[in-house]
C-alpha cells in the first residue's frame, strides 16, 4: 500500500572489520561484539535483530561479558536475548524494560519484528542480511517511531559473501522497492481445519457450507470437487473407500447431504488450532515451580544430559530432571555453560530479491571493469568506506580465479579436483535457496541416475556445490546445466516426493489438517508417535495420487519453499542462450566457493556417526514392519492378553469407546452392523431407544430380517441385498477382521456375533476361504502362527495386526528395569566368561572372530583370563594347529607408517563379514614393484612356499621378506604358520634410509646404491645370511581375497546383518559406543538398521537395560536372562579375582563413557586404554589400576590389604607365560598410588612375594616368579 509519503531514514551498511580477509582472531565476532558496544554506548536504545535463537542467545551473552568486564560489576546487564523459544512471561517482561529504558539493549529475532508496542528505539541493528527488502525495512522502521521521526538503521555484514546481499538490500530500502506480497490461496490442510471447527459448532448442510468458505478472498476459486475431496478426507474415506489411518473428524450424512461433528471434533480443532507446526520443543520450567522459561530443540534435549549446564534468556540453568516432554532446571553460576540451539527453517531468499541482487552485481562488475568500484560504491551513499573495499576486493578477486562472475544474466560453472582427486562442481547462480535447491536436488538426481552412485550436494542463495562421481574424465557440464527444463521438473518430482522434507511437510500439513492430532486433554502428543501416525497415514495416501494432504505437500514443497516456476524461468533463459553460462576449471577453490564448501563439509563431516534423522525414523519403522509382513513366516511376539485388551476397543467396549450420542451410535452402527438391538446397548453409555428412533427417522439406519437381524447403515444396503457374493463377502469378512484380533480360520467361520449373525455360518467354506484368499493377495489381512500359544493359522487385519505387533514391541522394551554400573560390571565378567576355565577354545575364536586387537594380546590377554593358566598352553598349540590346518585365517592389519598392528582371526570361509575384493584391489593398487610381483605371483600360484616365491618371481630373499611385510601389514596376504606370520610382520630391512615408512610401499634404494653409499659394516654378510633364514621357515602363503578366506560372496547388507550379529553374540548387550571400541566394520547406521529389523523379528530386544550409556540399547534374549538373574539374585556369587587387559572387550568403557574409578579419597582415576594398561578386579569390582604392566599402580576405593595376593599372584602368572608372550623380562613398580613404590606400605608385602628393592622401585625377576 502506497501512502504517498516517505519516511526519513537514516541507513547505512557498515563492516565490523577493515578486511574480512585479516581477521586478527581468525574469526569476525570479537570484531562484531566490540562494534555492537560502541553503537549500543552511544545510544539510549538499541534493539539488535539476528536472523537465528541462538544467535540472540550467543551476542546477549557475550555483550554482557564484555559489559562486565569493563565496568566491573558481575552483576551488570547490558543486553538481553528475546525470541520465540523464551516463555511468554519473560519476553513480556523484557519488552516492559526495553520500553520503560531499564535495558540499553536488546538481542530479538522477528519476535519484535512486528506489532509490539516497545516504546521509543534511537538505533536499530541487522547483524547479517535479513533475506528480504520488506523485512529490512519493516525492522529498521521500529526506530523513530514517530510521525516526523527519522528512523536509523545499521546493517553489519557477518562474512564476504553477506557484503552484496547487503548493500542491495539498502539500495532497494531507499527505494522502497519490497517484494510483492503474496496471498495464499486454497490451502487444503487449513481449509479442512476451518471445516472441522464450524460443523464443530453446529451440523451444516454441504453446499451452504461451500458457499461460505467461498465468500473468503482465499478461497474464491476453489472449486465444489475439491470441497468435495476435502469432506470425504474429514469423513474417514477416500475414493469411496475408508482409510484406517484417517481418524473420522466429521460425518457426512449422504442421505441428507449433511456435515455432523463426529464426538471430541470441538476440542480437538480448539487445542490444534493455528497453522505454526509441532517441531518438538521441550518446555523448560523450573524446579520446584510451575513457571516456564522457554522452550529447547528436541536435539538439543538429546545431547544433554542431567547436571549439564547451559545458557537461556541470559541466564545459566542446570538441568536437575528430563522428562518425557520438559526439562527441570535450577538457577546456577557457571563459567563455561553450553550455549543452546534450535534447527530452525533457513531463510530462504526469493527469486525477485535475487534478480536484484544479480543486476547489483553485474553494475559492480562494470564499474570494476572501468577503475572506478570503490569509488561508485562510497557515492551511494549507505556504504561505508570498508565495505565499498571488501567488496570491491571479493569480487575483484573472484574475477581472478574464474574469469567472471555470476549475476542476473550470467551463470558461472567452475569445477575442480581437491587434493583427493575427487572432482567437484560448483555452480554460482545467484537466484536464491529457492531456486538453487530445487535445481540442486534435480541435478543430484539426474547424476545419481547416469553413474548409479551416491551424489553429495547443498546450496544457498547464491550456488550449488555437488561433489561428482569419479568418471576419469571432466564431466559436460554444459550439458549438465542446460538439461530441458522438463527432465530437470521430472527428477525434482521423483526426488522430492521420498526426500525426508516431504515427509516432514506432510506431517506439517496432515497436522494443521486435524488428521494428526498434535495435543490431546491437555498434553502434547510426543513427536516420535506423530511422526509414526505420519509416515503410516503417508504410506496410506501414496495410493491416491489427488489425496488432498498429498497435493498441498507437493505445492508447499514446489512453490513455497521452492519455487519451481522460477526455476522453469531460468532453464528455458539458460535455453534459450538469454542466461549465458561460463565455464572455469580452477585448482582449487574460488573465494565465493568458500561458504558452499564449508556447508558441504558440516552437513556431511558425521554422516556415518550419526543414526538416521528424527523425521525418518518413523518411516523406517514402518518399512521394517512392511519387511516382517512380507516374510512368509511372521515371528510370534503377541500376546493373546494385548490381543483382548485391543480387541475391547476395537468392539466399542472400552468406556471411551462407548457410544454416548445418536451420531456416535450411528458410527458404531456404521463401522460393526449389523448389530441387534441388545449389541448395540452393550456399547453405549446411555438407553439407546431415541437415538434409534431419531436416526430411523431421518433414514440413516435399516433394520434387516432374520436370519441377518441387525442394525445397518442405509449406505451399506447394497451389501445386503444378495451377501453370497464374493464381492460382498469379501467386504463382510474384512468388516469383521478390522474389529478384531487374531482368528483361526475355524473360529472364523463359527463366528456368531457380532457380525453379520449368522452369516459365516451360511458361507460355504470355499467361499470364505476364496475371499480370504483376494484380501491375502491385496494385502489386506496377514496370516500365520501371530499369536503366542495360539494354536492353528490365524488371519488378521493387516493395520490391527500392525497395532498389536508395535505394541508387543514397546512391551518387550519396557520390560527390564535398567541395572546400575555395579550390576553391569558382573554381567560383562559373566557375558564375555572370564575367570570360567574349561570353555572350549572354539567358543571363544567364535566370540572375537573378526575382533582387531594388538599383537599378542589375544593369546596373553584374552585366552589366559577366559581359559586360565592351566589350560593356556594346550590351548596355545591347538590356536596354532588350527591356522596350520587352514580353519583359522589370520589377517593383519596397520594405519599408518608408525601406526600399531592388529590382528583379527575369522574362520575359515568368512573372511567376506570383514573384509571385500574391491576394498582389497583397490589397496593392492598401491603396492610398489616387488610387493606386486609376489600380489600377482600368489594371484596366479595360489597359496606358495617362500622357496616357491623365491624361485618363481627372481626376487631376492630380503625382497621377499620386505615385500611380504608389506603385503601381511596391509592385510593382502596370510600364512597358515603363525610364528612365521609374526616374525614376517616385522620389515626385513629396517635401516636408516628405508624410514619409517612401511617397507614396498616407498621403493627402496638398491644394495648396490647403499654400498656405494656407505662400506659395509663386519658381519654384513651373516646379517644377509640371518635375513635369508626365514626363508626356510615352514608355511605357505596366501592372498586373503581367495574363496577359502572370503568365502561365498555376500551383498552389502548381508555383511551388516552378520556384523549385527557378531556384535551381539560378543556384548550380549550393544551399543553405540561399544561399535566405537571396534574397528574395520560397516558404518554404524547400516548396522542400527539391522540391529532394528532383528528386534522387530523378534530375535533381540530394544530397551534401556544398562544406566549411564546411550538410550539406544539392543540385547539378545540370553543377555536379559542372565541380567535379570544378576539383578534378583540375593546373595552375590562373585568370579575368582582376575587382572584384565583395559582393550579387553570385556571392558569395553572410556571415551564418552568414563570407566568411573576413584580412590579411598573419592578422587577420580585416570583409567587409559592401551594393551599395557590393567584392571584387578576382586568380587566383580575393580580395585587396582595397574599402568603399563604395573610400573604404576593406584588403589581404588574398593581395596582392601587381603586382595593383595590376588594382585601379586597375577602379576607374577605374567612371566611364567611362554617367553615369547611375556610383557617384560622383569617387572618394575616404580610407583603406587603415585609414591615411590619401595616406600608404599604395600612395599612389605611386595618383597615377602619375590620382590626385590631397587632404589625406589621394586622388581619381580622370572625366577621368583617361577618359584611362586
Amino acid at each position: 500500500m502506497d501512502c504517498g509519503q516517505r519516511k526519513e531514514m537514516d541507513l547505512q551498511v557498515i563492516s565490523p572489520v577493515p578486511d574480512f580477509g585479516d581477521l586478527p582472531d581468525a574469526t569476525v565476532w570479537y570484531a562484531v561484539i566490540d562494534k555492537l558496544y560502541e553503537l549500543i554506548h552511544a545510544h539510549r536504545t538499541t534493539l539488535v535483530f539476528v536472523n537465528m535463537r541462538g544467535q540472540t542467545e550467543r551476542v546477549a551473552r557475550l555483550l554482557n561479558e564484555k559489559h562486565r568486564d569493563a565496568t566491573g560489576d558481575p552483576e551488570a546487564e547490558l543486553a538481553l536475548a528475546h525470541h520465540g523459544s523464551l516463555a511468554r512471561e519473560r519476553r513480556y517482561e523484557i519488552e516492559a524494560r526495553l520500553k520503560a529504558g531499564d535495558i540499553p539493549a536488546v538481542i530479538a529475532t522477528a519476535s519484535l519484528e512486528l506489532g509490539i508496542d516497545i516504546g521509543s528505539i534511537d538505533l536499530v541493528v541487522q547483524l547479517e542480511s535479513p533475506r528480504t527488502v520488506a523485512a529490512a525495512l519493516q525492522r529498521v522502521g521500529r526506530s523513530g517511531h514517530l510521525l516526523h521521526a527519522t528512523s536509523k538503521g545499521r546493517l553489519l555484514p557477518l562474512y564476504p559473501a553477506d557484503l552484496d546481499d547487503a548493500v542491495t538490500l539498502a539500495r532497494c530500502m531507499h527505494a522502497g522497492d519490497i517484494e510483492e506480497t503474496v496471498i495464499p490461496e486454497n490451502c487444503l490442510d487449513v481449509l479442512s481445519q476451518q471445516l472441522v471447527a464450524e460443523v464443530a459448532m453446529r451440523d451444516w448442510s454441504r453446499l451452504e457450507l461451500y458457499r461460505l468458505v467461498c465468500h473468503s478472498y482465499c478461497y474464491r476459486q476453489l472449486s465444489l470437487a475439491m470441497f468435495d475431496t476435502v469432506l470425504e478426507m474429514l469423513a474417514g474415506r477416500y475414493a469411496e473407500a475408508p482409510l484406517r489411518a484417517l481418524q473420522p473428524r466429521l460425518t457426512w450424512d449422504r442421505i441428507n447431504d449433511r456435515l455432523i461433528a463426529r464426538r471430541g471434533a470441538r476440542l480437538l480443532a480448539t487445542l490444534n488450532a493455528g497453522t505454526i507446526p509441532d517441531r518438538g520443543y521441550y518446555a523448560v520450567y523450573l524446579a520446584d515451580s510451575n513457571t516456564k522459561l522457554g522452550e529447547m530443540e528436541e536435539e538439543f534435549v538429546f545431547e544433554s544430559r542431567v547436571h549439564d549446564v547451559f545458557y537461556l534468556g541470559s541466564s545459566e540453568w542446570r538441568i536437575d530432571a528430563i522428562e518425557r516432554d520438559r526439562l527441570i532446571v535450577s538457577p546456577v553460576r557457571a563459567v563455561r555453560p553450553r550455549p543452546p540451539f534450535w534447527r530452525g527453517e533457513n531463510l530462504l531468499r526469493d527469486y525477485a530479491t535475487s534478480l536484484k541482487i544479480g543486476a547489483f552485481r553485474r553494475e559492480l562488475i562494470e564499474h570494476l571493469d572501468r577503475g572506478d568500484s570503490v569509488a561508485w560504491l562510497q557515492q551511494q551513499g549507505f556504504t561505508d568506506a570498508a565495505i565499498a573495499a571488501n567488496l570491491a576486493d571479493y569480487f575483484a578477486r573472484q574475477r581472478d580465479y574464474t574469469g567472471a562472475i555470476a549475476n542476473d544474466r550470467e551463470i558461472v560453472a567452475e569445477w575442480y579436483r581437491d587434493h583427493a582427486e575427487e572432482s567437484s562442481l560448483i555452480v554460482h547462480a545467484p537466484f536464491g535457496s529457492r531456486v538453487n535447491g530445487a535445481w540442486a536436488i534435480a541435478l543430484c538426481r539426474v547424476l545419481e541416475k547416469r553413474h548409479q552412485a551416491e551424489v553429495q550436494y547443498t546450496y544457498n542463495d547464491d550456488g550449488i556445490v555437488l561433489r561428482l562421481p569419479d568418471t576419469g574424465a571432466p564431466p559436460a557440464l554444459a550439458e549438465l546445466l542446460q538439461l530441458p527444463p522438463e527432465v530437470i521438473e521430472q527428477s525434482l518430482l521423483e526426488t522430492v516426493s521420498t526426500s525426508a522434507l516431504f515427509t516432514t511437510q506432510f506431517r506439517y500439513n496432515a497436522s494443521r489438517a486435524l488428521l494428526l492430532p498434535r495435543a490431546r486433554a491437555g498434553k502434547r502428543v510426543p513427536l516420535w508417535l506423530q511422526r509414526l501416525r505420519a509416515a503410516d497415514l503417508l504410506q496410506v495416501v501414496r495410493e491416491f495420487p489427488d489425496f488432498p494432504i498429498l497435493l498441498e505437500t507437493y505445492r508447499d514443497c514446489l512453490q513455497g519453499i521452492f519455487d519451481l516456476p522460477a526455476l522453469r524461468h531460468v532453464l528455458s533463459a539458460l535455453q534459450a542462450q538469454e542466461l549465458r553460462l561460463h565455464i572455469a576449471e580452477t585448482a582449487r577453490p574460488s573465494p565465493m566457493a568458500s561458504g558452499l564448501l564449508f556447508r558441504l563439509t558440516s552437513e556431511n563431516l558425521y554422516e556415518f556417526d550419526r543414526n538416521r534423522a528424527p523425521a525418518q525414523a518413523a518411516e523406517v519403522s514402518s518399512a521394517l514392519l512392511a519387511e516382517i509382513l512380507a516374510q512368509e513366516t511372521i515371528p510370534s511376539l503377541i500376546t493373546p492378553e494385548l490381543v483382548k485388551a485391543l480387541e475391547a476397543r476395537w468392539q466399542c467396549l472400552t468406556p471411551e469407546t462407548q457410544a454416548a450420542s445418536a451420531e456416535d451410535l450411528f458410527v458404531l452402527i456404521e463401522k460393526l452392523g449389523p448389530l441387534p438391538e441388545a449389541e448395540l446397548q452393550r456399547r453405549s453409555r446411555d438407553d439407546i431407544s431415541p437415538w434409534l428412533a431419531k436416526l430411523q427417522q431421518e433414514k440413516r439406519i435399516i433394520a434387516l430380517p432374520a436370519p441377518l437381524a441387525g442394525w445397518i447403515a442405509a449406505t451399506d444396503a447394497p451389501l445386503f441385498h444378495d451377501p453370497f457374493t464374493l464381492a460382498n463377502v469379501r467386504v463382510l469378512v474384512q468388516r469383521l477382521l478390522r474389529s478384531r484380533g487374531p482368528l483361526p480360520l475355524i473360529e472364523l467361520a463359527a463366528l456368531s456375533e457380532p457380525l453379520p449373525l449368522g452369516l459365516l455360518q451360511h458361507l460355504p467354506p470355499e467361499l470364505l476361504q476364496q475371499a480370504l484368499a483376494q484380501l491375502h493377495h491385496q494385502r489386506e489381512v496377514v496370516r500365520g502362527q501371530l499369536v503366542i500359544g495360539m494354536a492353528g493359522e490365524q488371519w488378521c487385519d493387516r493395520h490391527n495386526f500392525a497395532e498389536l505387533y508395535r505394541r508387543a514391541i514397546a512391551l518387550r522394551r519396557a520390560a527390564l528395569a535398567p541395572a546400575n554400573r555395579e550390576i553391569y560390571y558382573r554381567f560383562l565378567l559373566r557375558w564375555h566368561k572370564l575367570g570360567l576355565a574349561g570353555q572350549p577354545l572354539e567358543e571363544v575364536l567364535s566370540r572375537y572372530s573378526g575382533c582387531q586387537l594388538p599383537l599378542q594380546v589375544f593369546e596373553r590377554e584374552l585366552l589366559r583370563s577366559r581359559l586360565g593358566s592351566e589350560q593356556l598352553p594346550a590351548a596355545l598349540e591347538a590356536f596354532e594347529q588350527m591356522i596350520t590346518r587352514g580353519e583359522l585365517i589370520v589377517v593383519a592389519r596397520r594405519t599408518g607408517d608408525e601406526g600399531r598392528r592388529h590382528l583379527m582371526f575369522v574362520p575359515r570361509g568368512e573372511g567376506g563379514t570383514f573384509l571385500t575384493k574391491p576394498a582389497l584391489r583397490e589397496t593392492a593398487e598401491r603396492l610398489d614393484e616387488a610387493a606386486r610381483a609376489i600380489h600377482q605371483f600368489l594371484q596366479e600360484n595360489g597359496a606358495s612356499l617362500k622357496r616357491d616365491l623365491l624361485i618363481g618371481t627372481n626376487l631376492s630373499s630380503l625382497q621377499i621378506e620386505n615385500a611380504l611385510s608389506t603385503l601381511a601389514n596391509l592385510g593382502l596376504v596370510s600364512c597358515d604358520n603363525y610364528q612365521s606370520f609374526l616374525q614376517c610382520l616385522q620389515p626385513a630391512a629396517a635401516t636408516p634410509e628405508a624410514g619409517s615408512s612401511l617397507p614396498g610401499l616407498v621403493p627402496r634404494p638398491s644394495w648396490a646404491a647403499r654400498d656405494r653409499q656407505r662400506r659395509p659394516q663386519p658381519g654384513f654378510r651373516r646379517m644377509l645370511r640371518e635375513r635369508a633364514a626365514p626363508l626356510q621357515q615352514e608355511g605357505r602363503w596366501f592372498l586373503t581375497s581367495s574363496f577359502g578366506v572370503l568365502g561365498k560372496e555376500s551383498a552389502h547388507t548381508e555383511r551388516a546383518a552378520r556384523q549385527a550379529r557378531l556384535l551381539l553374540y560378543r556384548h550380549g548387550i550393544l551399543v553405540k559406543e561399544w561399535y566405537r571400541r571396534e574397528n574395520g566394520l560397516l558404518p554404524w547406521p547400516q548396522l542400527f538398521h539391522w540391529l532394528k529389523r532383528l528386534e522387530w523379528q523378534g530375535e533381540i530386544r530394544r530397551g534401556y537395560f544398562i544406566e549411564g550409556l546411550s538410550g539406544v540399547q539392543f540385547a539378545l534374549p540370553a543377555a536379559i536372562e542372565l541380567l535379570e538373574e544378576l539383578q534378583t539374585e540375593k546373595h552375590a556369587n562373585p568370579l575368582p579375582a582376575m587382572l584384565v587387559s583395559t582393550i579387553d572387550p570385556a571392558l569395553p568403557f572410556g571415551g564418552a563413557v568414563e570407566w568411573n574409578f576413584t580412590d579411598a579419597s573419592g578422587g577420580k582415576i585416570a583409567v587409559t586404554r592401551a594393551p599395557s594398561n590393567h584392571l584387578l578386579l576382586c568380587e566383580d569390582q575393580p580395585v587396582v589400576y595397574a599402568e603399563n604392566f604395573a610400573s604404576r599402580l593406584w588403589r581404588g576405593a574398593e581395596w582392601r590389604a587381603d586382595m593383595a595376593p590376588a594382585l601379586l599372584q597375577h602379576l607374577k602368572a605374567w612371566l611364567q607365560l611362554p617367553v615369547s608372550l611375556r610383557p617384560r623380562p622383569r617387572l618394575e613398580t616404580l610407583a603406587i598410588d603415585g609414591a615411590p613404590a619401595a616406600a608404599s606400605e604395600l612395599a612389605q608385602v611386595f618383597l615377602q612375594n619375590g620382590f626385590e628393592a631397587e632404589g625406589e622401585k621394586l622388581v619381580l625377576w622370572p625366577s621368583a616368579a617361577q618359584h611362586a
